[in-house]
């Protein structure tokens, strides 16, 4: 028997229910345990693997000090890349957590590891892009603190007091300190809301402005979550700030943009129009009206070509189909107009406009080549707007990229929190008190919560940018409702409603991601469950179809209001109706169900009045039986 082997069979059942890998890695630097691939290599590949064999060689000096600290008792964390594949382009990254493990003498090393990759390539291609990018990235980081309430001040991470500008030597945090220094403007509603959490215990997360000890004034998105005994007595606040000026900087400049280009295309003399690739105008200029002969409102949602003389109609179609695929100088032609029977000249110049979500729009800038009018046109004038437009576009998928990658350094920190919060429950470091273990339980699950609001925020990046993935197969849709049923009964009983199941007893097979399937079961009865009030009764039913496998979830709660329907499946929108007390939502949770059974090609609706309860449905396809081969 090793000296960490004791620890590991003691801990192993919760390493493996963790997502990401866990090794221990002996005296000698040889991977013993590997819990699962790491980064596209097999566990059989790592497992009794020299560990910084697999790494770069650039990268094994740094790693195997890493491991000595390790051994020596200091917990760190490194980041890596693995020696590549033959398939791979780029080098895999990893983020690992190290610390020591197993007996007292034991010269074993735990390490949790992160596939950073993905991330890794995105920080490289950030980094060539304009200063601005890499001076925002200095500053969007964020700030962790901690106020027990028996104590007069609270405890600031490093980054916090980097944040204010403050000398964690010199300065004592305090809350009258903190209020001094928030903007006048703000300070009646973070008062408001940090009463709401003495008196309520709700927690609360806003924007506020605040003044560093220079005197400059920053953007700060609180988190705070407070923290209650066994008795139901507040006890301690945690909260996260993240510095967010240069996102508001940023919404600032867009904002000033838009409404420079608004007021381009109302008081522009020169037409203007917007066009999307299939060829239809979406938005007009009074001027180009005026020049087509036509009102604004006839232009919306008509072709173009339909404006033009029928001999230019195939030659605007190939020059249409050049702005789309072109990223360089915007192009020109002339174009003879229907109106005046084709006596009438234009000059048409173009940009394409890259939208999010990978759409594209065309904008055209229309001069009258009359006489009269030509000379009063500038094009340098026209191409600097063009120019002004795209830097707008280019703000929005830099605040899109920022929220991916923010979200994922947020992510990182929680699994081996999460892990050190059950190592602790299990007696990995010796026996705790029953406050003590308590004060662990709590922290656990806010941290889960924490993870839970982490989650909804990457799978919203991936909505904005079309990178939402399911990966469908065969799935017995009632054997996983079963199960989430089972999982959701003690919490029922808890809170005294009544949970039932009613599925059919055959399989009822549908094509789906099981995963992402059972997050959209989860969110829905989570919330029945959270809106239904004791005594009350949940039931999960599942209907098959010939066509459609149907999951409903029905409540006894107080119902939605008509506008409450109507906006439901919106990101962001929270229900009138009011939860049960200690629990508040993101309005995040039915907003991805939807993107999730859309990804599915299938529907989500729900029926439902006030005062009569709720009741939401799933319908997902059928799985299609495999096709007879020919004889």
């Amino acid at each position: 028997m090793t000296d960490w082997q004791d620890a590991w069979d003691g801990a192993a059942s919760h390493f493996e229910r963790l997502p990401n890998p866990v090794l221990v890695i002996d005296g000698e630097g040889v991977v013993r345990r590997c819990t699962q691939p790491l980064a596209g290599r097999a566990t059989s590949v790592v497992t009794d693997a020299a560990l910084l064999e697999l790494c770069e060689d650039a990268d094994r000096a740094p790693l195997g000090a890493a491991l000595a600290a390790a051994r020596a008792g200091d917990a760190s964390h490194i980041r890596v890349r693995l020696v590549p594949l033959p398939d791979e382009s780029e080098p895999a990254a990893l983020e690992l957590a190290l610390a020591p493990f197993g007996a007292a003498r034991s010269t074993a090393v735990l390490a949790i590891a992160t596939d950073i990759t993905a991330l890794a390539l995105e920080q490289a291609r950030l980094e060539r892009r304009e200063r601005l990018l890499v001076d925002t990235q200095d500053v969007a980081h964020f700030g962790v603190w901690e106020w027990d309430l028996s104590q007069p001040t609270a405890e600031w991470s490093e980054a916090l007091y980097q944040i204010y500008g403050l000398d964690p030597s010199g300065h004592v945090p305090t809350y009258e300190d903190y209020l001094t220094r928030v903007h006048p403007d703000d300070r009646q509603r973070v008062i408001d809301a940090t009463n709401g959490v003495f008196q309520r215990h709700e927690p609360y997360d806003h924007d506020e402005r605040v003044f560093r000890t220079d005197g400059e004034m920053r953007y700060l998105h609180t988190w705070a979550h407070p923290v209650v005994n066994a008795s139901g007595e507040l006890v301690r606040l945690l909260g996260v700030c993240q510095d967010i000026t240069a996102r508001k900087k940023a919404e600032a400049e867009s904002q000033q943009l838009q409404d420079r280009l608004a007021a381009v295309f109302e008081a522009s003399p020169i037409g203007l129009a917007t066009v999307v690739q299939s060829g239809e105008i979406i938005d007009a200029s009074p001027a180009l009206a005026r020049l087509f002969g036509a009102s604004p409102r006839a232009l919306l949602g008509s072709p173009l070509s339909a404006h033009l003389h029928s001999q230019d109609a195939a030659r605007y179609a190939r020059f249409l189909s050049g702005v789309f695929a072109s990223e360089g100088r915007p192009p020109r032609m002339r174009l003879r107009l229907k109106r005046d029977g084709g006596g009438a000249w234009v000059r048409v110049t173009a940009a394409r406009l890259q939208m999010r979500g990978g759409r594209s729009h065309a904008l055209l800038l229309f001069e009258d080549l009359s006489p009269e009018v030509q000379a009063k046109r500038a094009d340098e004038l026209a191409t600097s707007r063009l120019m002004k437009i795209q830097e707008l576009e280019r703000d929005a998928e830099w605040k899109s990229t920022l929220l991916s990658v923010t979200s994922h350094e947020m992510k990182n920190p929680l699994s081996p929190m999460v892990l050190l919060v059950e190592m602790l429950q299990t007696g990995e470091y010796g026996p705790l008190t029953d406050e003590q273990s308590d004060a662990i339980s709590l922290i656990g699950q806010q941290a889960e919560r924490l993870s839970h609001l982490v989650r909804d925020i990457l799978d919203v990046a991936k909505i904005e940018r079309g990178g939402l993935r399911v990966v469908p197969r065969e799935l017995d849709l009632g054997a996983l409702v079963q199960r989430v049923a089972r999982t959701f009964r003690p919490l029922a009983r808890q809170w005294g409603v009544e949970l039932g199941c009613e599925t059919p007893d055959e399989p009822l097979l549908v094509e789906a991601d099981p995963e992402r399937t059972e997050q959209v079961i989860v969110n829905l009865l989570s919330n029945a469950l959270e809106f239904t009030p004791e005594h009350g009764t949940v039931t999960l039913r599942v209907d098959a179809g010939p066509r459609a496998v149907a999951v409903s979830v029905e409540d006894t709660g107080p119902g939605l209001r008509p506008e409450d329907r109507d906006r439901l499946f919106q990101a962001f929108s929270q229900l009138g109706a009011e939860r049960r007390a200690g629990h508040r939502g993101t309005g995040l949770g039915l907003f991805i169900s939807k993107s999730l059974v859309d990804a599915h090609h299938g529907k989500i609706w729900v029926e439902s009045e006030p005062g009569c309860g709720s009741k939401f449905v799933v319908e997902l396809p059928v799985r299609e039986p495999p096709r007879a081969s020919a004889p």
